[in-house]
C-alpha cells in the first residue's frame, strides 16, 4: 500500500497516529510537509510505522531500523526520566 501525502500541511506525528492502523503500508510519501523539516522525522516515523519500506521516496535500509528503533527506546527512557523529575518536583 503507498500513500502519497505531500504538501499538505501535515505538522505533527499525531496527524500521522492512524497509519499505524494500516499494517500493509509499505511505502509513504510526506515531502513539502512541515513535519519533514523535524530533526527526529525519519527515526520516529521509521519506529512508529515498521512496516515502510519506502519514505520519501529513499528505501528505507535495515540499519536504518536498527537506528529508529534505537532511537525509540531511548526516547521512551528520556521522558519517563523527564516525567519522573517533574513528579518529584511538585
Amino acid at each position: 500500500m503507498t500513500t502519497y501525502c505531500s504538501d499538505n500541511k501535515v505538522a505533527t506525528f499525531e496527524d500521522l497516529e492512524p497509519l499505524k492502523l494500516l499494517p500493509a503500508l509499505k511505502e509513504l510519501d510526506l515531502t513539502g510537509n512541515p513535519i519533514a523539516d523535524l530533526s527526529c522525522y525519519k527515526a520516529k516515523l521509521i519506529s512508529m510505522l515498521n512496516s515502510l519500506a519506502t519514505l520519501d521516496g529513499e528505501d528505507v535500509t535495515k540499519e536504518e531500523v536498527i537506528e529508529a528503533n534505537a532511537w525509540a527506546k531511548a526516547e521512551e527512557a528520556r521522558l519517563a526520566a523527564e516525567a519522573e523529575a517533574a513528579a518529584a518536583a511538585e
